[in-house]
């Protein structure tokens, strides 16, 4: 990840964005996104805790398949773009207690089944069922002094010239996430790196 090192002659934004990208095209090996909760705080909310963050999005679907059948690097850098604002929104939708997660896991547990009440058909759904059991659980250090140690499978960090991925896991190989998150940071990295001197070259032929 030394090469990542540069990306501060990127847009700034974009160093936080590939934080949050990397893991998902890290999924690739398996033919899609994995079911992937990453933390958002809701604090400023009484008695607030946190609200899950979901990354899969069919924008991220796009941006990895893009990395790979899109010929032209600019579009490769606007299908990421537009992967990582629809990620910060939802993220800024969790901050303000607009996810769906704590609602939905609120509302299953007023169901007092001790006293006969039915769980709603909707939590026995298969797709809920499998959107609910986490693959990869993320969490993201933004503060310089902590050292980015984590109990999630990915933990993540991003000072200003670097990415810092804290991997633990109890069933899995964590070389193998260590090395997929290597190689997708490094492509996006590249890909960036692609776009911006494309852009460089077109005003450069304008002129």
């Amino acid at each position: 990840l030394r090469r990542l090192r540069q990306i501060p002659h990127q847009n700034p934004r974009d160093l936080p964005r590939l934080l949050g990208a990397a893991p998902e095209a890290a999924c690739l090996p398996h033919g899609r996104l994995g079911v992937t909760y990453e933390s958002a705080q809701t604090r400023k909310f009484s008695r607030g805790r946190t609200e899950v963050i979901r990354s899969a999005s069919t924008e991220a679907k796009a941006f990895v398949e893009g990395m790979h059948g899109t010929p032209a690097v600019q579009g490769a850098r606007d299908l990421f773009r537009k992967a990582a604002e629809r990620h910060m929104r939802y993220a800024g939708w969790a901050a303000d207690a607009r996810g769906m997660d704590r609602n939905l896991f609120g509302l299953k547990k007023l169901v007092d089944t001790q006293r006969g009440e039915e769980v709603p058909g909707f939590y026995q759904d298969e797709v809920y069922g499998k959107s609910s059991h986490w693959e990869l659980s993320t969490n993201q250090l933004s503060s310089p002094f902590l050292m980015g140690e984590g109990m999630a499978w990915s933990s993540q960090m991003a000072g200003n010239n670097y990415i810092r991925w804290t991997i633990t896991s109890l069933k899995r190989r964590t070389e193998v996430l260590k090395h997929y998150l290597a190689e997708a940071a490094t492509e996006i990295w590249n890909m960036m790196e692609a776009a911006r001197k494309a852009d460089a070259d077109t005003s450069r032929y304008r002129r």
